[in-house]
């Protein structure tokens, strides 16, 4: 027994010890990581990420020296090598190592089940007892039980064989991860209805299509014995990670409040906001074309030259060379900020990924950075690229990341509705203004 702590400090009531998933988001969601020595069901529908994340999984434990044993029951062993290559998982220098061993008892193997008067997993149990015993695993995978699982017949022995592999598992003292097919996304159910029973830990990933865009998301829907949290939490599978979590919000609420002002790099701005922008806080620029409001990104992300702080640009609209052009036009080099290390631009199309991807890149980049204050450029980009449900969720993301960390954050955003009809001829004149709001 261990007492631990939940993603943000938050106090965790005393449970059963933890072990690392792989991905720092499922562990946050988890309170800390999967329950050691149970079994952890990880069910969804094709292309949602089971067998990458039964992967990490074990990929996690042979980075810490913890031998485990992949069951594979339906690719090859060769194939399993070849997908998870480009995560940068050297699977072949773990199994020369020791920390690593395929058990193939893929389709066309026959020694998987015992044939007689009725089917049964005795054989598996046993090999995969022998096997775990042969290297001292800690950690095991079961990839995916499905197909075995439609070779038994009817949902009592389904039931009945499920239970006998839960408890061989349990009695070896392994943390494991079995993953099965669900036929559909809405409820998730595995394709018998038995195994989520079964098990005392079930994960669900899903790969739901919402308004013409794909959305991935994971969720605890039980972990017996460990508080977690609850609910589905936006997720992308990245090269080089594997599967991670995009962090939606501070858990704790305990965002810092500063008195100090950071300055708009405009001193008229300044002025009207009583000496600038409090520090930590979301400021948004709305407004119609042509009213300033890149003009006033790149003077809030420029401003950093006379200060010890770094600035973050992300730009959903505009290449690299456009916002250093539209710099040089103003008199702020942004080449020389960036030479400096005082300023950094990532520039990409907001449709080039999921929004939930560019989230996680971003907190990297945050993370990787650490600057004092990040522009947005713009919403309106981001907004367009995924449905209003996906777009609060990032924005809830992103604000409550940076507020977190106490980054002064600017974005800008495009006024919907700002074409009305134009005044009378006599008094048809531009005019731009500033109002600030609260």
């Amino acid at each position: 027994m261990a007492e631990g702590t939940a993603a943000g400090g938050a106090p965790l009531p005393t449970g059963p010890l933890r072990v690392a998933s792989g991905s720092a988001g499922l562990d946050a969601i988890s309170g800390g990581g999967l329950p050691a020595g149970e079994v952890v069901l990880v069910t969804g529908t094709t292309g949602t990420g089971k067998t990458v994340l039964a992967a990490q999984f074990l990929a996690a434990g042979a980075a810490l020296d913890e031998p485990g044993v992949f069951v594979t029951l339906e690719e090859s062993p060769a194939k399993v090598r070849r997908f998870m290559s480009g995560f940068g998982w050297d699977i072949a220098g773990w199994e020369a190592a020791g920390v690593w061993a395929f058990l193939d008892a893929s389709v066309g193997d026959e020694r998987e089940v015992v044939v007689g008067e009725e089917v049964d997993l005795s054989a598996l149990i046993s090999r995969v007892t022998a096997t775990i015993r042969r290297i001292g695993a800690r950690r095991v995978v079961v990839d995916s039980i499905t197909g075995v699982l439609s070779r038994l017949g009817d949902s009592r022995r389904v039931r009945a064989e499920l239970q006998r592999l839960v408890r061989c598992l349990e009695g070896l003292d392994v943390t494991t991860v079995v993953t099965s097919e669900s036929d559909c996304d809405h409820d998730a159910a595995p394709r018998y209805g038995v195994e989520q029973f079964v098990a005392d830990n079930v994960v669900i990933l899903r790969n739901t299509l919402d308004q013409d865009h794909r959305r991935r998301t994971i969720e605890a829907l039980k972990l017996r014995g460990v508080a977690h949290l609850t609910g589905e939490y936006p997720f992308d599978i990245l090269p080089g990670e594997g599967l991670a979590v995009a962090s939606l919000t501070d858990l704790t609420l305990t965002h810092p409040s500063s008195t100090e002002r950071a300055t708009f790099g405009n001193s008229g701005v300044d002025e009207l906001c009583d000496g600038g922008a409090l520090k930590g806080s979301a400021i948004l620029v709305s407004g119609p074309t042509g009213i300033g409001k890149s003009l006033l990104a790149l003077e809030f992300a420029a401003s950093v030259a006379g200060t010890e702080g770094r600035s973050l640009y992300l730009a959903f609209e505009e290449s690299h060379e456009q916002v250093a052009g539209n710099g040089r036009a103003w008199g702020h080099d942004i080449t020389a900020l960036e030479a400096a290390d005082r300023l950094r631009l990532q520039c990409q199309y907001p449709e080039s990924a999921p929004l939930p991807a560019h989230l996680i890149r971003i907190q990297k980049a945050v993370t990787e950075f650490a600057p004092a204050r990040v522009v947005v450029d713009s919403m309106s980009a981001i907004e367009r690229s995924a449905s209003r449900r996906v777009f609060q969720e990032f924005m809830l993301g992103l604000s409550a990341f940076l507020k977190e960390r106490a980054i002064t954050t600017l974005s800008r955003r495009r006024r919907p509705g700002c074409w009305e009809a134009p005044p009378p001829a006599a008094t048809r004149r531009r005019r731009r203004c500033w109002t600030p709001s609260s």
